[in-house]
C-alpha cells in the first residue's frame, strides 16, 4: 500500500513538471496591457545625443513640466549636457541576473544589470569641460542619472548609478578625435524602463 501512494505521488509530481505549474498570481496579473498593431505602429530612432543628473536628495514633481526643469537648472538641482552634434551612445539590453531556488524550479531573474556607454567629442575652447567630467568622475555617487535620445526622449532619472569619466586620447592619427567617454551602471528589477518624451530638452541649456 505504503508502495502505491509513492507511486501515485511521484506520478502526481512527474505530471505536474510536465504540464508546467504557475506561479502564484492575483487576479491582476491576468490583465494583458492594451497595445497598438499595425498601421498605428511607428519606428522610433536610437542613440543617446545627451545625459541629465538630478541631485539625490530631490525629485521631479512632474517631469514633463519644463518649467520645473528650468527652476531646477537655476537652482543647480539638474546639470546636464545636450548636443547631438558631438555626443553619441548606446544603451543596450542588459545583462541579467538569474538563479533557479529549486531543483526542477525555472531560472528566475532577481536583476538587470545596465551599462549605458556615452562619447561626448566636443572640446571647448576654454577646456572647461574637463572641469565638468571631472567633476562627475568624482562626484557621481550624490546625483541620480538619466539618458536622453535625439527625439527628446528621455530614460531615467536612475538611482544608484555608478558613472566614470574618462578623457580617451589615444587617437593615433588626424582623423581621430580626442573624447570624454562616460561608462554608466546600474542595476534595476525585472521590467523594461519606459521613456518619458520631452522635445523641450531638444536643444535646451542644461546648466545656469
Amino acid at each position: 500500500m505504503k508502495n502505491i501512494k509513492l507511486l501515485l505521488l511521484q506520478f502526481v509530481f512527474n505530471f505536474a513538471i510536465a504540464k508546467g505549474v504557475c506561479a502564484s498570481c492575483d487576479e491582476t496579473d491576468w490583465d494583458v496591457p492594451t497595445y497598438l498593431d499595425g498601421c498605428d505602429d511607428t519606428l522610433a530612432q536610437s542613440g543617446i545625443a545627451g545625459w541629465f543628473a538630478i541631485r539625490c536628495d530631490t525629485s521631479f514633481t512632474d517631469i514633463t513640466d519644463e518649467g520645473e526643469w528650468d527652476a531646477k537648472i537655476a537652482a543647480g538641482e539638474v546639470f546636464g549636457r545636450f548636443d547631438g552634434d558631438f555626443i553619441r551612445g548606446s544603451f543596450p539590453v542588459p545583462e541579467r541576473d538569474e538563479v533557479t531556488v529549486g531543483a526542477c524550479g525555472r531560472p528566475v531573474t532577481v536583476a538587470k544589470n545596465y551599462t549605458a556607454t556615452v562619447i561626448d567629442s566636443a572640446y571647448d575652447i576654454g577646456l572647461t569641460h574637463f572641469d565638468l567630467y571631472d567633476y562627475v568622475d568624482k562626484k557621481s555617487r550624490i546625483w541620480n542619472w538619466g539618458l536622453i535620445y535625439c527625439d527628446g526622449s528621455t530614460y531615467g532619472p536612475f538611482s544608484n548609478v555608478t558613472v566614470k569619466a574618462d578623457e580617451d586620447a589615444s587617437g593615433e592619427t588626424t582623423s581621430e578625435n580626442k573624447s570624454f567617454q562616460l561608462i554608466f551602471e546600474w542595476k534595476g528589477t525585472l521590467g523594461i524602463p519606459k521613456p518619458v518624451v520631452l522635445p523641450f530638452l531638444i536643444g535646451k541649456k542644461l546648466h545656469p
